[in-house]
């Protein structure tokens, strides 16, 4: 069985370096049969779905990633699973790609993307946005490279891929500023998730799809999470100013993050604050917070003073949509 494996694999390499695909993706069929010499059997399996790849034959090597993989579950290696991500960004599957690099993460532990594997991932979104000019997607993926480069302890060449993520005047989201932010706060990057924050903030008003309630809590949340509260009421104080649905997203969460901290007192300022605002209506959660802290702290006559107006403002806000759905 071993001198089969061998003698396949040579076999194999020598009709693709004739350009003979097909007699190549045949024999290598035969590869399920040596799993005993699994390092050959998967060196078998590359070859021709790398050539596959090469030659621009991305169904053949799709195929046969399937056969192999799939059909009988040999185990594939980083390299020819690369192949195939190349070949699903070359047809710009990039959503089946991105799927497959999911899986990779999250269901084989044994196979770890590497650079390359991110290098393919980028290419495909740049090719992608260079029609659209939509950088965000892009900058989605550097992150994912930023963190590569942070897990291996490269922290400059992170840095660095952050620094060339987009031409000067790109317009970045809030979605793509939250996850920069998390990756920052993640590896310990405190004064570049600072800075962004800080920039994302002053470009809200000229900008308001750069700046939600995420982005907010994020750095809310690790304020409290470093002990520093009234860094967190600072951050906070600096977004509230605007009444809308986000500004309710983010007065619910320092709700909850004080009613954990045990700091009722606080909580009970905030929430009577933001029920005071014209257009800034508490809605169930934070509700449910100070119920819930009431009750931890016995009071419940207090509890059930929050639990009628909650009551009352739901009803009323039914009336109001009803008069506006009938009328």
């Amino acid at each position: 069985m071993e001198w089969c494996a061998t003698h396949l694999n040579t076999r194999v390499k020598l009709m693709i370096k004739m350009l003979n695909l097909n007699d190549a993706a045949e024999l290598s069929s035969y590869a399920i049969f040596t799993k005993r010499r699994q390092n050959v059997t998967t060196e078998i399996c590359e070859a021709i779905i790398g050539a596959m790849c090469k030659a621009k034959r991305y169904n053949d090597a799709l195929n046969l990633f399937h056969y192999f993989f799939n059909d009988y579950n040999l185990k594939p290696n980083i390299s020819f699973c690369n192949h195939i991500i190349g070949a699903l960004c070359e047809q710009n599957r990039l959503q089946e790609a991105f799927a497959l690099y999911g899986h990779l993460l999250e269901n084989v532990p044994f196979l770890r993307p590497n650079e390359d594997t991110y290098q393919l991932l980028a290419k495909g979104l740049v090719d992608k946005c260079s029609v659209s000019g939509d950088y965000n997607e892009i900058a989605v993926v550097k992150a994912t490279i930023m963190e590569f480069w942070f897990e291996q302890g490269n922290d400059k060449e992170a840095i660095e891929c952050y620094r060339t993520l987009a031409p000067k005047n790109f317009r970045m989201n809030a979605k793509t500023g939250n996850t920069l932010l998390q990756l920052f706060l993640k590896y310990g990057k405190k004064t570049e998730a600072w800075t962004l924050f800080n920039q994302m903030l002053e470009r809200r008003n000229a900008q308001p799809s750069g700046f939600d309630s995420e982005t907010c809590n994020i750095m809310v949340n690790e304020c409290f999470k470093l002990g520093k509260i009234s860094e967190a009421i600072k951050t906070f104080d600096k977004v509230k100013t605007v009444e809308d649905d986000e500004s309710q997203l983010c007065y619910g969460n320092i709700l909850a993050r004080f009613c954990e901290q045990g700091m009722l007192p606080e909580a009970e300022t905030y929430f009577a604050e933001m029920s005071s605002k014209q257009y800034l209506i508490p809605n169930i959660p934070s509700y449910r917070t100070m119920i819930d802290a009431y009750c931890k702290a016995a009071r419940f006559d207090d509890a059930f003073r929050v639990l009628d107006r909650a009551v009352e403002a739901n009803l009323k806000c039914v009336a109001t949509f009803s008069c506006l759905l009938y009328c």
